[in-house]
């Protein structure tokens, strides 16, 4: 036909490009679908089956069955494992006695749980959105079930407070420290914010009482008021402290910092100091520690490679000035093998009354560069005032004894800054709680 246009359809392409989840998301969610749900907030333990006694080099498999396993691994309480279908392979199948054995492979154990508290636990939410969850933890409570402590952990509590066993910590608290611990509400988001407290990204605050120090016993009834606000501010740990303190929020302008280098005796250079006209109200404590397995306590690395340093050079002509800054601990000194830095700034805030013990204390606030185990508490130690009630530094008390204590260590995670690794918002959340010996 003359003048006449072919109609071609038109197609419409739309091109739908789908963002690949993360190796963590996918590992979890694998995971996931290959163990057992969880049971009341509660996970299974996960077991590889042996092919053999431990130490014995037998030809063969020593059983045949799944019962004759666990009554020699458990004694009667493994049989009464699979008895009640605690015992489960892959994609949640529950395991008989009769099953037989198969070596190598794993399975799930749900272990009775002796920590069952009475009563629900609530745990105090100071801060929530959409991808977690800050909760206020009591002193005495883990913040992730291990060992006999199960039910009554911080993990467990809020996946049932909340009804949702997806919930992780994004870090942790040692058992006895009271505060904030941060809780992710799904696996999509926890390396995010696990990340963010891996690579040191949030500034972590901590109240704590112990023995006044020195000449601030002068100041036992004349301290300034608190500032709650105006805090120490974060140092670069490896740049120069005390230049330019002056200029840093919260710093008194006309103070620079006393170097103590107490490789060889933690407290000789500090003495000194106490006994002349210089009163430290803030100290600096870098500590090569180490945690063996099996230890209560972590021990400090006295030795270690030594190294030309200016910053050595600087601290030895600072020495001698007037000061409330000492600098103590092994600083600035070649890496220690087999050993981790810790890093705190300590802060002197104000004397507090004493009667209810019988003591001179004082008020302080700790400031962690890093996050090892106990890092605090042996700072604190070092530093002469060791934090009141801990249970494992200087001394280690026996059950008895911890269990006498009228307190409880006086040790308190205050505040957590940071920029959320999410959405970017600079975030501030503070404790509601407050130590009993303020």
């Amino acid at each position: 036909m003359e003048n006449a246009y072919l109609l071609q359809p038109s197609i419409k392409v739309v091109l739908v490009i789908s963002r690949r989840k993360s190796r963590s998301v996918r590992r979890s969610e694998k995971r996931r679908r290959i163990q057992p749900p969880l049971r009341n907030g509660i996970n299974a333990a996960p077991f590889r089956l042996p092919f053999s006694r431990d130490g014995e080099a037998e030809v063969g498999v020593p059983w045949v069955t799944m019962g004759q396993w666990f009554e020699e691994r458990f004694g009667s309480q493994g049989l009464e494992l699979l008895d009640r279908a605690d015992v489960l392979a892959g994609h949640n199948i529950p395991l008989r006695r009769d099953d037989p054995y198969q070596p190598g492979e794993r399975i799930w154990v749900f272990r009775p749980v002796l920590d069952e508290p009475e009563e629900p636990i609530i745990l105090p939410i100071v801060a929530e959105n959409e991808r977690y969850i800050v909760v206020d933890k009591p002193h005495g409570m883990a913040s992730v079930p291990k060992g006999s402590h199960v039910a009554q952990t911080v993990l467990v509590a809020a996946r049932r407070q909340f009804a949702n066993d997806l919930i992780v910590a994004a870090h942790r608290l040692d058992l006895e420290t009271a505060g904030l611990l941060l809780l992710v509400k799904d696996p999509q988001w926890r390396g995010a914010y696990q990340k963010m407290f891996q690579d040191r990204h949030v500034r972590k605050t901590y109240r704590a009482i112990a023995p006044i120090l020195g000449c601030n016993l002068r100041n036992l009834h004349s301290t300034p008021k608190e500032n709650t606000h105006q805090h120490l501010p974060h140092k670069d740990i490896f740049g120069a402290l005390g230049e330019n303190s002056g200029n840093d929020a919260g710093s008194d302008s006309s103070s620079d910092y006393l170097v103590c280098d107490v490789c060889a005796d933690v407290h000789d250079d500090f003495r000194k100091a106490l006994q002349g006209d210089m009163c430290p109200s803030r100290w600096h404590s870098e500590l090569f520690l180490r945690k063996r397995e099996g230890q209560l306590r972590v021990e400090i690395i006295r030795e270690r490679e030594t190294s030309t340093d200016v910053t050595q050079e600087k601290t030895s002509a600072d020495a001698g000035s007037s000061s409330s800054f000492c600098y103590y601990g092994e600083h600035r000194q070649a890496p220690v093998r087999h050993g981790s830095l810790a890093i705190t700034d300590i802060e002197f805030v104000r004397a507090v009354a004493g009667e209810k013990v019988h003591a001179q204390l004082a008020l302080y606030r700790l400031y962690p560069h890093t996050g090892f185990t106990h890092q605090l508490r042996v700072a604190m130690k070092e530093l002469g005032a060791p934090i009141y009630a801990d249970p494992l530094y200087p001394e280690i008390l026996s059950k008895e004894e911890a269990a006498e204590r009228t307190y409880p260590l006086q040790l308190l995670a205050e505040s957590l800054d940071f920029i959320d690794p999410v959405s970017g918002e600079p975030t501030h959340v503070e404790s509601t709680r407050r130590l009993a010996l303020e």
